[in-house]
């Protein structure tokens, strides 16, 4: 073990170790013996067997924030282990210093709520200081919508995760994009046709969706194109993007032809079909920025299938969704917009 607690409640690493300070597992609170020798590095040892307390490190968090701690230091910033913070009872794995303010790197390599991490960022937020949260290994396979949307960061203005990869000993991060789309791959409808279909219709979210639809005079899959119009890969809404689309064409069938709005409500309108998921790593102003982004992204491409028309004092309601008639109809005519788009591409 290469690291440990001093009786101050500082990580010390065992090569900078004093052999008569005393010292303890950050797992499990264990006294530990500092060893030296000619051949090996200083590393510590248990005097006994080690029993994990709750909430314990993994070696895998230990060896990250060594190894943050070595990148903060390369970039200047002045860090400090597990600095405890009595105002808020909290110790931030790094703390750094950039450009005159602290800023809390914390390397998460365990299951972490919603709620708790909602609380850690307020008391960090009453110091003013920043947390940046580093997701480990358990996180680095595919997370579902509502986790990815609890670590989200900004990345130059766009979403991101940041990862601390343990074996590279390096920073990487995954972006999204939110822009518009003037048309959509046959690909994706042929995804969104299958959820349509009911073949993955387990929620009851969905499932009530699809009876709205019904009700409506609608079969789902002879939905317009501008549906499956998908160029976000990022979660801001609580639902598919297919079904958050489905649900603003359902609400503008309720709207009369011809209706103008304000931008703000325009905004307004759009956001009422909206439930989004909490991104409680990001300020209220970005929060509001990203939001935008996809509803604008949204507005675009109902201005581009002829839905709306966008003016300088807002939006228009100038032609209704047009659903396909039979889902043969929809596969030809997507067949033919695929067929136009390769020749096209020649």
């Amino acid at each position: 073990m290469q690291m440990a607690v001093d009786a101050t409640g500082h990580l010390t690493l065992a090569r900078h170790a004093q052999k008569q300070q005393v010292y303890y597992c950050p797992t499990c609170g264990q006294p530990l013996m500092l060893r030296r020798g000619q051949q090996k590095p200083a590393y510590f040892t248990h005097q006994r067997a080690c029993t994990p307390r709750a909430g314990g490190e993994t070696a895998e968090h230990q060896q990250g924030k060594q190894q943050i701690m070595a990148w903060a230091t390369r970039q200047g910033w002045q860090p400090q282990a597990e600095v405890y913070l009595p105002m808020i009872q909290q110790r931030p794995d790094v703390l750094v210093t950039i450009n005159s303010r602290q800023v809390a790197l914390e390397f998460q390599c365990s299951a972490l709520s919603l709620a708790r991490l909602q609380e850690r960022n307020r008391g960090y937020a009453r110091l003013g200081i920043q947390p940046v949260w580093f997701l480990g290994q358990p996180y680095q396979r595919s997370l579902h919508r509502a986790k990815q949307a609890q670590f989200t960061q900004l990345y130059h203005g766009r979403p991101c995760l940041y990862y601390w990869q343990v074996t590279r000993g390096q920073l990487t991060w995954q972006t999204g994009q939110i822009t518009p789309v003037a048309t959509v791959a046959p690909r994706q409808i042929s995804r969104d046709l299958v959820w349509l279909q009911g073949k993955s219709t387990s929620s009851a979210a969905t499932r009530q969706l699809l009876g709205a639809l019904y009700q409506a005079g609608h079969v789902g899959v002879n939905c317009p194109l501008v549906a499956h119009y998908q160029e976000t890969n990022w979660p801001l809404v609580d639902e598919s993007l297919l079904a958050w689309h489905l649900r603003q064409l359902l609400a503008l069938e309720q709207v009369v032809l011809g209706t103008t709005w304000s931008w703000a409500g325009w905004w307004a309108f759009l956001a009422a079909q909206t439930t989004w998921l909490p991104l409680p790593c990001l300020t209220p102003s970005q929060v509001a920025q990203l939001h935008h982004q996809l509803l604008q992204a949204w507005t675009v491409e109902l201005a581009q299938a002829g839905i709306v028309t966008q003016r300088a004092a807002g939006v228009q309601y100038c032609r209704r969704p047009a659903w396909f008639a039979s889902y043969a109809a929809k596969v030809r005519a997507v067949r033919g917009w695929a067929g136009k788009e390769k020749e096209s591409g020649k």
